[in-house]
């Protein structure tokens, strides 16, 4: 897709309500970039002390090295958490006017820059994956997928 003017301004003001949003809630605009720091550097101690065989069928593949293992599952154990974390720090900041002006900000941004998107693929004659028959179809297979593999 060829990005255009409008669509790089609309991301950019996505971005920059991303960082205002982290920067009211975690005290740093920059708070992702630390995370990310951080998990690498704790793979990286996990992987020089203990050798590991990996927790995930994923993180068990052929050509893995010891550092990927880690790196691989302590990114899958910390972002499953990581969503109730910012729930309750949400939550607890729900009455600070200026995270509610800040998450509205953002939540405003995000979803023009995602309707942007939309509409421009509806320009091109094109449906967006989910308003496809394909979409639906695959949905379904997924949703029964996993309705019978961890609902007995």
């Amino acid at each position: 897709m060829q990005q255009t003017p409008e669509f790089k301004e609309k991301a950019k003001l996505t971005q920059i309500a991303m960082k205002d949003m982290f920067y009211v809630l975690f005290g740093t605009a920059y708070m992702h970039q630390y995370f990310d720091l951080v998990m690498v550097l704790f793979s990286i101690i996990l992987a020089l002390i203990v050798p590991y065989e990996g927790l995930f069928i994923t993180s068990q593949s052929q050509g893995m090295t010891n550092y990927h293992r880690w790196l691989y599952d302590v990114f899958v154990i910390v972002n499953t958490f990581l969503g109730f974390v910012i729930f309750y720090m949400l939550k607890h900041q729900k009455y600070n006017i200026e995270v509610k002006q800040k998450w509205r900000v953002y939540i405003t941004a995000h979803a023009q820059f995602k309707f942007h998107r939309y509409l421009k693929v509806q320009e091109k004659g094109k449906k967006p994956l989910m308003h496809t028959r394909f979409g639906e179809y695959f949905f379904v297979l997924i949703t029964i997928i996993f309705l019978l593999r961890y609902i007995h």
